[in-house]
């Protein structure tokens, strides 16, 4: 195990059972260990740490020996590793200078010797690899199979190849006199008395698992070789699309391929792929192969079952799974609070953008904050302590997540109709129904989804029979029913009528009045632009933003102008993607000789009107990048005030024990000529508006009204060229060579 009883970890062994008291095996180790594996004969433990390093520790004596250090700039770039059964030699995949660092090669490595070969080329993302029970092959994971989705560039809203289901299962001879388990016998490889089997009797034979081995003694150790090993490569006769891990056994190979744990007989003649569990979160294999954990459900009801290795697992699960329902985990609050503060503490010292962490003397801001844990009475006030520390290094990504605050589970959630209101005497009038897009028919809110007949202006009287003179009194009757059908009484120009609906959580509350935002901007830019405008949002830059992104921004193509609004933007991790899409300039196009139809571009759907971006102080983190790049690139001019200045990228890597956070920022962001960008000073707009509040509170949008001026000019002064062709030649005249394009 991992314990940090000092100013860094180390690693301790103790019992089993959890007698006696923790032996340090190392003491003082320099660096942030990420993890380690133990060998099979337990003499020998394997490392890998924050400072790129991969070390051998002998257990007895704690002794440290470098076997690997990796210069990629990734500080967790080891993966995966495995010992061979006679703990020899270990395997492990490392990230690779090649691909922009994106994948990893694999290495097999003597103990002994230190001799280290890299047994696969850097084209690919090798990963997982697991010795062969007698340690004479290894098998592992390789992302080789692109079958691209789509196969061109054609089509609605595409906007680039994806190849998924590139996993396949390799295999490399250690030992080089081995047979493959794989390779189906021929006349040559087929001893004199084996008969080939009848297809009939194969096909049941290769139904049956392969029987278990009478002989229990361990394996011959095999012979490693490491000199010419990359070039000893097998495929396995497999499908491709596993991932994740790879476990092998003396008769399977155990493996993902989708949401499913998957088993492969090591079988010459038929290795057949089966689902051994369905949904499975995890898994990994005993020492001796002959049982496996897996694990399945959620975090909030987890299953762990002991299982044999075999083809399938048992129907019946119950007599081999884990009981978890009734542990009881003792938790000292005053105690947790501490720990976490100081795991947070050394997380900044270890994990921040600044090795020098901006000047500021760490110890003494320990010293400073520390003594206040004895004055909390609730995980709340950790977190102000939290962000107080970490405040004192100026990083504005920095973040405090809540993680395990108390919670009133008997108290009714709130549940809402996507609307405001005013009251009237003897109820609520209905002001304002949220808007969406209307063809988004899911996402509308309950008044105005389908068989609903409620408008604005209607008056609500009574909610299931009970009177409804306030918001309060609505709030009240709607509380806890989210997803319930709910009666309401309405009265509309005095006569009486009454609808059911389905009230949403608060979530869904806040997004109706985020999409009732966008369709009010939209509403606003076609009036101002008389339709030659379009308008587009982008909330945050992560998998809902791009499907977002996707719907929008195809279906305006034809429009001589859009906007790009990321004004109030949280930010993620997608802004290559538009930007991408962006910087597509068309420069030729297919077309009838007459003009006629619809003109396709090449570049295929590339935008040919003129962009501008609307920015803001809210607009954060990637939304920042995203607009940094539409500026550097000159891509559109940015209409607004200055973003917000966090520019510093991190990750969820520093949880806390109870799932809580304190983000550390650690990848400052530079530009291409290497000046720090962003942090602490944001991104200026080209043409600076504000948004006043009294105009904002009566529903003017000041910087939206301006882009579509700058916009509506741009158009008049450089006008988009319809695309028209030239008359053909008669035959015999050849077309023409290209010229290069304009500036835009």
């Amino acid at each position: 195990m991992i314990l940090d009883q000092g100013e860094q970890g180390d690693i301790y062994a103790m019992s089993a059972d959890g007698s006696g008291e923790p032996v340090a095996i190392t003491q003082g180790y320099d660096a942030y260990i990420w993890s380690f594996a133990i060998a099979p004969d337990g003499k020998t433990l394997v490392l890998w740490d924050k400072q790129a390093r991969l070390q051998k520790v002998d257990i007895a004596s704690g002794k440290v020996t470098l076997l690997a250090a990796n210069g990629t700039g990734d500080d967790q770039p080891f993966h995966q590793l495995a010992f061979a059964p006679g703990s020899t030699h270990i395997a492990y995949a490392e990230v690779s200078r090649a691909n922009n660092a994106n994948t990893t090669d694999l290495f097999v490595q003597d103990l002994a010797t230190g001799q280290r070969v890299q047994a696969t080329s850097s084209k690919y993302n090798d990963y997982a690899p697991a010795f062969a029970h007698d340690g004479a092959w290894l098998y592992f994971l390789s992302d080789r199979n692109f079958a691209p989705t789509p196969g061109s560039p054609w089509g609605d809203r595409n906007m680039g190849v994806a190849f998924p289901d590139r996993g396949e299962i390799h295999a490399l001879q250690l030992d080089p006199s081995a047979p493959f388990r794989f390779r189906e016998d021929n006349e040559l490889t087929r001893s004199a008395d084996e008969a080939e089997p009848a297809p009939s009797q194969r096909s049941k034979d290769t139904a049956k698992a392969p029987k278990e081995d009478k002989d229990t003694a361990a394996p011959k150790p095999a012979r490693i070789v490491l000199d010419g090993l990359a070039e000893r490569l097998y495929k396995l006769p497999t499908a491709p699309g596993m991932s994740g891990l790879l476990l092998a056994s003396k008769d399977f190979l155990y493996t993902q391929k989708g949401e499913d744990l998957v088993s492969i007989a090591i079988d010459k003649r038929d290795p057949k792929v089966e689902t051994f569990a369905e949904g499975a979160l995890g898994a990994d294999l005993s020492a001796d192969g002959k049982t496996l954990l897996v694990a399945r459900g959620s975090r909030e009801k987890l299953e762990i079952a002991l299982v044999p290795a075999k083809a399938e697992m048992p129907e019946d699960v119950a007599p081999d799974t884990v009981r978890l329902d009734d542990w009881r985990l003792a938790i000292d609050p005053v105690s947790e609070w501490r720990q976490m503060f100081v795991d947070a503490w050394r997380m900044h010292r270890d994990f921040a953008y600044d090795p020098a962490l901006r000047g500021v003397d760490w110890n003494e801001v320990r010293t400073r904050i520390e003594p206040f844990l004895e004055r909390i009475g609730h995980r709340a006030e950790l977190n102000t302590l939290l962000g107080l520390m970490a405040s004192q290094l100026g990083i504005l990504h920095s973040q405090v997540r809540p993680g395990d605050l108390p919670s009133d589970t008997e108290n009714s959630a709130m549940a809402f109709l996507g609307a405001s209101y005013a009251p009237v005497a003897d109820g609520l009038r209905i002001e304002e129904i949220w808007r969406t897009e209307a063809d988004l028919v899911a996402l509308r809110p309950p008044l105005r989804r389908p068989g609903v007949d409620v408008r604005a202006g209607d008056v609500i009287r009574r909610v299931d029979g009970r009177p409804i003179a306030s918001l309060a009194a609505l709030r009240r009757e709607l509380a806890g029913k989210a997803g319930q059908e709910v009666r309401l009484d309405l009265t509309r120009a005095g006569a009486s009528m009454s609808a059911i609906v389905e009230p949403m959580t608060q979530d869904g509350e806040v997004m109706a009045s985020y999409r009732d935002f966008v369709e009010g901007r939209r509403h606003a830019t076609q009036e101002l632009s008389a339709g030659k405008v379009g308008y587009l949002h982008l909330r945050a830059m992560g998998p809902d933003d791009i499907a977002s992104f996707a719907r929008d921004y195809f279906a305006q193509l034809g429009k001589d102008g859009l906007i790009i609004d990321v004004r109030g933007n949280s930010g993620g991790n997608i802004d290559s993607l538009i930007i991408g899409m962006l910087m597509r300039r068309p420069w030729a196009f297919w077309a009838r000789p007459d003009g006629t139809g619809v003109h396709t571009t090449n570049m295929q759907n590339a935008y040919r009107g003129h962009v501008a971006v609307l920015i803001d102080e809210r607009t954060y983190s990637d939304g920042e990048t995203f607009a940094a790049a539409i500026k550097s690139l000159g891509i559109a001019p940015l209409v607004g005030t200055r973003t917000a200045g966090a520019g510093i990228w991190l990750s969820d890597r520093n949880r806390l024990s109870d799932q809580g956070a304190v983000r550390i920022a650690e990848n400052a962001q530079y530009a291409a000529d290497g000046s720090w960008i962003v942090e602490g000073h944001g991104i200026a707009p080209d043409i600076e508006v504000e948004n006043g509040p009294h105009a904002a509170f009566e529903g003017r949008d000041a910087q939206l009204e301006s882009a579509v001026a700058l916009l509506q000019r741009q158009i008049a002064q450089d006008p988009v060229r319809p695309l028209i062709p030239q008359p053909l030649p008669p035959l015999g005249s050849p077309a023409g060579d290209v010229t290069p394009l304009a500036s835009r």
